[in-house]
């Protein structure tokens, strides 16, 4: 996560710094996108997962995890159970103003998933 701070076009000086930093695919990032709300970042790659992360804390609040068993590390339980991707999963997206996940893969399939269950 970077901080741009916007000024002349031309400065000698980098004004952008990274302000944090997220860690527990065990491949590629191919994907993220923001949850409208800003408090979410939701990641996808070459490990065949899906992370939701909670950007406020720099920690990763749910990860879809093999056979669709979606944890929760922030109780450190399974939340929900969901069909999951069995290749790369390439592209995620969130429904503008919702919380469902779109979310495409290797495996030729486009998954929906609804954060409200």
């Amino acid at each position: 996560i970077w901080k741009i701070q916007l000024g002349e076009e031309e400065s000698s000086q980098n004004n952008t710094k990274r302000i944090g930093l997220l860690r527990q695919h065990a491949g590629a990032v191919w994907s993220i996108n923001w949850h409208w709300c800003g408090n979410y970042l939701a990641s996808c790659g070459m490990d065949n997962t899906i992370r939701l992360w909670n950007v406020e804390y720099a920690t990763l609040a749910y990860a879809t995890m093999n056979k669709g068993l979606m944890n929760s590390y922030s109780c450190g339980s399974c939340c929900t159970i969901l069909r999951g991707h069995s290749k790369s999963v390439n592209s995620v997206q969130f429904v503008p103003y919702g919380n469902i996940l779109v979310t495409g893969s290797s495996d030729r399939t486009v998954s929906l998933w609804d954060g409200r269950t």
